[in-house]
């Protein structure tokens, strides 16, 4: 019995064609979930449920990618990005590709065909990224579907559907510098972003779907990690450090197709910065293993408002 073979392909945010905008093609894996939540009951006298029922479904779709510079570009960056009717952004789509045996991908009628996961409306938000030493950087976004009325589902599905164009991957990026408190951390070896949003997703009247997405809490937070493991000592040690006037810089530096690095005075770049606001540093650990040391500091900065991180395309200085 013969079956159809699909894998990561592409995500398309519709409308966004600007310069700087346009799919993401550097996706590493792509997680459909169903959302859904069943209810059992039982009747008199019996120890297994004799009914059971669908009372909620929540989609959702999960992401993780290269090309962090386009994902920042259309609008996903430290503020989620709503989509659908009246947004600039009208729809997003989740493509795999067909394969066939020698791992190309699948053609009919001379186009290139796979599956694609169509969702109208909703809320795009960028979960976090990682980078380490010797290895390029991922980033990760979610998809919240929501329906136009609580009873259409919010995912279209479209198997063996012609794909869109698909482009070569031209950026990647990779860890780099650090600077807390006007200070440049000179060994780090590891940079960790978590958004750590609290999304609530709202239906009523008994609605299967949700109608209204909305993020209630974002409490972001960046580690770093260097091998000089006196950096355990450099903040506080117990106490931690306030972020001061300078506060904070974190590069991801791209990466040159067939090369090596961009220039670091081209503003191609990833870069966190702190919003003006407060926050700690602290040191969350050291390590001192038997073929060299680290250390790994929490940054947590607060403002109250969002955003409290900007993420922007820079030059390294």
């Amino acid at each position: 019995m013969s079956f159809e073979v699909y894998k990561d392909g592409l995500i398309q945010f519709v409308g966004l064609t600007s310069s700087g905008q346009g799919p993401i093609v550097g996706v590493t894996n792509a997680t459909i979930n169903a959302g859904i939540k069943t209810i059992e009951g039982t009747g008199a006298g019996q120890v297994t449920p004799s009914m059971v029922s669908v009372i909620t479904a929540e989609p959702t779709a999960q992401v993780t990618l290269y090309d962090i510079g386009t994902l920042i570009g259309n609008g996903v960056n430290t503020s989620p990005l709503p989509f659908g009717s009246g947004q600039t952004c009208t729809g997003v789509t989740v493509w795999g590709v067909r394969v066939q045996e020698d791992g190309t991908i699948v053609t009919q009628s001379g186009n290139q065909v796979g599956i694609s996961y169509s969702y109208a409306q909703g809320l795009v938000t960028f979960n976090g990224a990682t980078a380490r030493q010797g290895g390029a950087a991922t980033a990760t976004m979610t998809i919240y579907p929501e329906s136009v009325d609580g009873v259409t589902d919010p995912v279209t599905v479209t198997p063996n559907a012609q794909l869109p164009s698909v482009a070569a991957l031209t950026q990647m990026y990779t860890v780099g510098p650090a600077e807390v408190n006007s200070g440049t951390i000179a060994s780090v070896n590891s940079l960790d972003y978590a958004a750590n949003y609290k999304v609530e997703r709202k239906a009523s009247q008994g609605q299967l779907f949700p109608v209204k997405t909305y993020v209630s809490e974002y409490k972001p937070e960046i580690t770093i990690g260097g091998y000089d493991a006196s950096l355990y000592s450099s903040y506080g040690q117990s106490t931690g450090t306030a972020l001061g006037a300078g506060n904070f810089a974190i590069y991801l530096p791209q990466l040159a197709p067939n090369s090596t690095r961009i220039s670091p005075s081209s503003p191609q770049h990833i870069k966190l910065a702190g919003a003006a606001g407060q926050g700690m540093v602290t040191v969350e650990q050291a390590t001192l293993g038997p073929d060299t040391g680290e250390a790994r500091i929490k940054i947590k900065p607060i403002v109250g408002t969002n955003p409290v991180i900007s993420m922007s395309l820079s030059q390294i200085t």
